[in-house]
């Protein structure tokens, strides 16, 4: 691994380390259970994890940039758009394969979906830091594309650390006992809070990982591309 890279990541963790609680908050509003009294709740975390992901995002730029903390708004004002413009779009493949996984439901589906999933957030490495970084949306994607091929072999921690997310992760909480609710009628209620538990986890830990391979991302951009001097 190279060294530079290795320090970043270490540097991302102690990041994360230091503000524990917006990572919880991340996973606390990602848990999604549309069943039963979940419901309302699951349509609540929806709308809040919608407002407070870029906001999340912008702040560990902030921190990561060493630069005076702005207030949420401010930080929504700047990025709440450009961040899903670009989300949006790199979502498409993913409605298609999920559209196409529901009306035939096979295995093949499923690893379909894993691979376009994979894919995409790969792809996604360098965009998402850089609509922060250059307050831009759709710009970002070529120059986001660039930067991937242009350090393809410094990337490839990262590019590992993204297939745990989209695989690894999926796949160890998949087959856990009891957390699918569409094999009940009507689930006990002990059952629910088991399955938010355990979602809990898993949205935990994705994110974890993620947000560590968001602020690595970043700071090799401000390295490597001088993106700080020129948003000054």
């Amino acid at each position: 691994m190279n060294k530079e890279v290795k320090r970043y990541i270490k540097e991302s963790i102690e990041i994360l380390n230091a503000y524990p609680f917006l990572v919880i908050i991340l996973a606390f509003t990602g848990i999604f259970i549309f069943h039963g009294i979940f419901t309302r709740f699951s349509l609540f975390n929806l709308a809040i994890h919608i407002i407070i992901v870029p906001i999340i995002l912008g702040r560990f730029v902030e921190i990561s940039r060493g630069i005076q903390l702005t207030t949420p708004f401010n930080i929504a004002k700047k990025h709440w758009f450009n961040f899903y413009i670009v989300t949006l779009l790199f979502s498409i493949p993913l409605m298609i394969v999920s559209i196409m996984s529901q009306q035939h439901s096979s295995m093949l589906d499923r690893i379909l979906f894993i691979y376009v999933d994979s894919i995409v957030a790969i792809l996604l490495i360098y965009v998402t830091p850089l609509i922060f970084l250059l307050r831009k949306n759709i710009s970002t994607i070529p120059i986001g594309f660039k930067c991937l091929s242009n350090n393809l072999k410094r990337s490839i921690p990262l590019i590992l650390l993204t297939l745990v997310t989209t695989i690894i992760v999926p796949l160890l909480f998949e087959y856990i006992p009891y957390t699918d609710t569409d094999e009940y009628i009507n689930p006990p209620l002990s059952i629910v809070f088991f399955i938010a538990i355990v979602d809990f986890i898993k949205t935990l830990i994705s994110w974890y990982i993620e947000l560590m391979i968001f602020i690595t991302a970043v700071k090799i951009l401000i390295k490597d591309l001088s993106l700080y001097e020129t948003n000054q």
